[in-house]
């Protein structure tokens, strides 16, 4: 049975174990490693941080041009005006170009053997009526004589390439080519004519409203225009703000919001851009750095090596 030790070594006993606990400790601390929460609860601090250095950039942001699907938003000085809205001529010629290219997405498929329930068919019957009705309308519409004319010929002619393919069954790819291209100076024609709608609706609300700004309120106007990726180059609403602010500002201040449909959106990419920017510029002395993916120089350099394109022109 050990002994106990005397009275007066027991307070140096302690102190030797206190101590020998103490030396142990950061040892296995060092050794342990931090519960995964630990991480998850800075990223999420920091998110959070940051989230809200977005939201007073974006409410700091004046002015702000949206250009959405059938109109333009501006706000200004507090205020929301809604301008340019597209003319009613637009969505006619719009809608009667849309009939030869429904034509086309009834029938590609069928011809290249994805339609085996032909229901190319029953497109064809339900598109009918609508061509028939439209041309009806036509002469009533508001339309320029001339568009008059050449969109009455086209609707003739789809509605006789409808009764041709109904009662002689799927043209040949070839076939369909050559009846729709003849339709294609028509379509190009209403294109033309709809984008002059377009325009002359938007320069009429808004160059007023940009020749009554100060420079520095230029200087800080971002547009963003609403769209989805496919009519990018040569979009009518992009290509006008950019010659209206300057070909300088082209993806600076004048942005396409490739994929997105609503103010709310269009908000979301501004704060970033907003926030983006800054921090670019303070961080890397680059305005658009974070406008590239972070891990761009190291991916570029490792893909060089894992491919063995390193050093190679």
């Amino acid at each position: 049975m050990p002994r106990s030790l005397p009275p007066n070594l027991l307070p140096c006993a302690r102190t030797a174990v206190v101590l020998a606990l103490a030396a142990v400790a950061p040892a296995a601390a060092d050794n342990a490693a931090p519960p995964p929460d630990a991480f998850r609860s800075l990223n999420d601090t920091a998110i959070a941080i940051y989230q809200d250095a977005k939201h007073r950039f974006l409410a700091a942001q004046d002015p702000v041009v949206i250009v959405g699907f059938d109109g333009v938003a501006i706000r200004h000085n507090g205020t929301v005006r809604r301008v340019g809205r597209l003319p009613p001529v637009y969505d006619i010629l719009k809608s009667v170009g849309h009939l030869p290219r429904s034509l086309w997405a009834a029938l590609r498929p069928a011809i290249e053997g994805l339609d085996p329930g032909e229901a190319w068919r029953k497109d064809l019957s339900a598109l009918r009526p609508r061509a028939e009705a439209a041309l009806a309308a036509l002469p009533d519409a508001g339309l320029s004589p001339e568009a008059t004319r050449r969109d009455a010929a086209m609707l003739k002619a789809g509605i006789g390439l409808i009764d041709l393919y109904l009662a002689h069954g799927l043209p040949t790819r070839a076939q369909l080519q050559d009846d729709l291209r003849a339709l294609a100076p028509t379509i190009l024609a209403d294109a033309a004519e709809a984008a002059r709608a377009q325009i002359d609706a938007m320069d009429r609300d808004i160059r007023p409203w940009w020749e009554s700004l100060t420079q520095a309120e230029r200087d800080r106007t971002f547009v963003l225009v609403l769209g989805a990726k496919t009519p990018r180059d040569g979009n009518v609403a992009y290509a006008y703000f950019v010659d209206l602010l300057g070909r300088a500002e082209d993806g600076h201040r004048v942005v396409y919001a490739e994929g997105i449909f609503d103010e709310a959106g269009a908000d979301r990419l501004l704060a970033t851009l907003l926030t983006d920017r800054r921090l670019s510029v303070d961080f890397f002395v680059d305005e658009r750095r974070m406008e590239r993916d972070l891990l761009a120089d190291g991916a570029e350099a490792r893909l060089l090596e894992l491919f063995g394109r390193l050093g190679t022109p």
